[in-house]
């Protein structure tokens, strides 16, 4: 079935701390929950948009960089202006872990002049750094995807993660004129029967979210870290229409270390790049790497490259068959 791919706009509306174990019951409820939950609209206030429940005890913000017009600099791309959904924006999680304290991960969006004072508040704040990188080749300005960690207090959390963004263009208000492009077409059905999995439209990409299949552990709180928090346990697949029946592919796959090449070589040998490979968790069991690629095709070649790379990778299952 043929999707018509139009931006639709999305909703705009350091203490640490100890933190207790947290599990799962059958019934997929976390034990958290039934220790005490955190005042969500207190962190809401604090940060400066109100939090998005995920469920299972997990709550999301977001901040679009709508400020920004970033384009392709890298190869058949060059020129091409990217989607903000194109993960161009900074996304932070709060995940319950008793006694209304939260562990939180997530990631900032960042110009190149932007990366120094927010690492300076991060640091007064107590938030650590756990990863520094690029999600693509080339594009114009320069972009850094900043990944954060966090546990105890989430309200001073928040603030502190407040006085960074403070730091940086990131508007409070998304310009949500920003977040719709030119109307292409891609046979989004075919790419859900290739890669197993049913995607969505978000601004204007076709996205994927796919979880991982085993347990990860935040070793620093022993945590059982939610697939909710798609900064943490799940890979993420965009694809941006470009015309044609072409697009964009760009996203990160959620590795163990025995995965890493034999999901590089799948992607290379389909023609897709990778642009990195690093760490989101400074302390965690399984050890976990996300790497991150790019490419561009017609869409249904790229999902045939992406599907051999799944086929490397402990992935869960979905109604999709994946």
């Amino acid at each position: 079935m043929l999707l018509a791919l139009i931006g639709l706009a999305t909703s705009a509306c350091g203490g640490q701390g100890s933190a207790q174990a947290q599990g799962t019951d059958s019934q997929g409820t976390t034990s958290s929950q039934q220790q005490g939950s955190f005042d969500q609209d207190a962190v809401g206030q604090a940060i400066g948009k109100d939090l998005d429940s995920k469920g299972s005890g997990v709550y999301e913000v977001d901040f679009p960089r709508t400020d920004i017009q970033v384009t392709s600099q890298s190869g058949q791309t060059r020129g091409l202006s990217l989607d903000p959904s194109l993960d161009l924006g900074s996304e932070i999680y709060f995940q319950q872990i008793g006694d209304g304290s939260a562990m939180v991960m997530g990631e900032l969006v960042l110009t190149e002049d932007e990366v120094d004072p927010v690492l300076t508040q991060l640091e007064q704040g107590g938030v650590d750094m756990t990863a520094l990188h690029k999600h693509q080749p080339e594009e114009t300005p320069s972009i850094w995807w900043l990944h954060v960690h966090s546990h105890g207090d989430p309200v001073q959390i928040a603030k502190t993660l407040r006085s960074a963004l403070d730091q940086t263009g990131t508007p409070s208000k998304v310009d949500t004129s920003r977040l719709q492009t030119q109307e292409e077409v891609i046979d989004s059905g075919q790419l859900d029967q290739i890669l197993g999995y049913q995607g969505q439209v978000e601004g204007g990409v076709y996205k994927y979210d796919i979880p991982y299949g085993g347990t990860i552990t935040d070793t620093s709180t022993n945590t059982t870290v939610s697939p909710k928090i798609e900064a943490a346990g799940s890979s993420g697949i965009f694809f941006q229409p470009t015309g044609g029946g072409k697009a964009i592919t760009n996203g990160e796959l959620l590795l163990t270390e025995d995965e890493v090449n034999p999901v590089a070589k799948a992607l290379r040998d389909n023609n897709i790049e990778v642009v990195s490979l690093h760490n989101h968790f400074l302390d965690e069991e399984p050890r976990t790497f996300f790497m991150h690629f790019w490419g561009y095709d017609d869409a249904t070649t790229l999902a045939q490259g992406l599907r051999a790379a799944l086929d490397k990778m402990n992935v869960g299952k979905s109604s999709a068959g994946g």
